[in-house]
């Protein structure tokens, strides 16, 4: 599990059955469209799927197998799996700018 509930106090929020809460799509998204607006980058050409898109990308500059990357990010097949991975040096920059962006106090809240 990449993203599971947490309450205000920063402690994790299992279920009744003992298990992590998982956090819906949409969370994920307003999470990545808050951490963007921090950088100055246009937050249209961002979603959740800029997570998967830079899983593959990040795999793929660290020399992962294209099988390997598509087990974990559960994609099943090659073409679609392809189609997540960037340019390295398209977006190494903005990065650096969402990194920069995540460590803003106005972020911790």
């Amino acid at each position: 599990m990449l993203f599971c509930r947490i309450d205000r106090g920063g402690h994790l929020i299992h279920g009744i059955d003992g298990r992590l809460q998982t956090i819906d799509a949409k969370t994920v998204a307003r999470l990545v469209k808050r951490v963007i607006k921090g950088t100055g980058l246009a937050e249209a050409e961002f979603s959740g799927h800029s997570l998967r898109a830079g899983m593959m990308t990040a795999a793929d500059r660290k020399g992962v197998p294209l099988e390997a990357a598509m087990q974990h990010g559960r994609w099943k097949d090659a073409r679609t799996a392809r189609g997540y991975r960037r340019h390295s040096s398209l977006v190494w920059g903005s990065l650096c700018q969402v990194s920069r962006a995540w460590d803003s106090p106005d972020l911790r809240h």
